[in-house]
């Protein structure tokens, strides 16, 4: 174990620095934070590059160290250290920093059920998003490339952990590039729209092999979703409410289209 007790250490100034989305990207890894989501990295094929622990929670965390291999350095910091690289108003005193997965598109587009995320904005929403993905037993979830970045700490805390459960990939692709690699393969695209030549939900077959793409929260999908998709899918609201927020919408979508395919 190493003991870290200065804000200005290295190591404290990456771990701060990956909190930003360019960070991350040049140091090809990110933090993850509290009790749980530590858990479900351990426990996954998640590469772990550091264990960092609070010294006031060394007790609390034994069974946890104890989980780590001997090739993963773990870090014991003080209240400062926490404090400055937590992402939270009340951190539990775990993190863990782990190395980005970099799979490739050509692998993804060997799988057969894909969710296709069209400039999706809100944090929040993504992760529950992928969260549901995960929970229906999607292939994988691909990314515009103007989507929110999928280790935003935000997002991987709404996700819940299913980050380490399937690929997650944001494309350098244009949707245009993406829609022919996607068509190349065969894939059935629909498309969520609120639009009167959309067919309802609960009345459409889908294809086993597809691609389920959810829009921007205000916008709904772009215009080159709407080119390009085989059909286009609407909820059926019975009640007063206009529209549903875009995580609700997607988990009903990717649920039925994963049992009535």
């Amino acid at each position: 174990m190493n003991n870290l007790s200065s804000v200005n250490n290295d190591l404290v100034k990456k771990w701060y620095k990956l909190t930003l989305a360019k960070e991350r990207k040049k140091e090809q890894s990110y933090l993850v934070e509290g009790e749980h989501l530590v858990d479900e990295a351990i426990k996954s094929k998640a590469l772990l590059k550091a264990l960092i622990i609070n010294e006031r929670e060394l007790e609390r965390y034994q069974d946890l160290m104890k989980r780590i291999t001997n090739s993963v350095p773990i870090y014991i910091v003080n209240d400062a250290i926490a404090t400055k690289i937590s992402q939270t108003k009340n951190t539990q005193g775990i993190f863990l920093e782990i190395e980005a997965d970099t799979v490739a598109i050509g692998d993804l587009l060997q799988k057969t059920q894909l969710v296709l995320l069209d400039q999706v904005q809100n944090p929040g929403n993504l992760g529950t998003i992928i969260r549901s993905a995960d929970a229906f037993g999607y292939d994988g979830v691909l990314l515009s490339q103007s989507s929110v970045d999928p280790l935003n700490d935000k997002v991987i805390r709404s996700a819940q952990g299913s980050h380490f459960h399937l690929p997650i990939v944001k494309t350098d692709l244009s949707l245009k590039e993406l829609y022919f690699e996607l068509k190349q393969k065969a894939f059935t695209i629909y498309a969520t729209a609120l639009r009167d030549d959309a067919r309802l939900l609960d009345t459409i077959e889908f294809a086993t092999k597809k691609v389920i793409v959810i829009g921007n929260e205000a916008q709904g999908i772009s215009e080159e979703s709407l080119l390009n998709a085989d059909q286009l899918v609407t909820i059926p609201i019975t009640g007063h409410a206009e529209s549903l927020n875009a995580g609700v919408a997607a988990g009903i979508v990717l649920y039925q289209a994963m049992t009535k395919s």
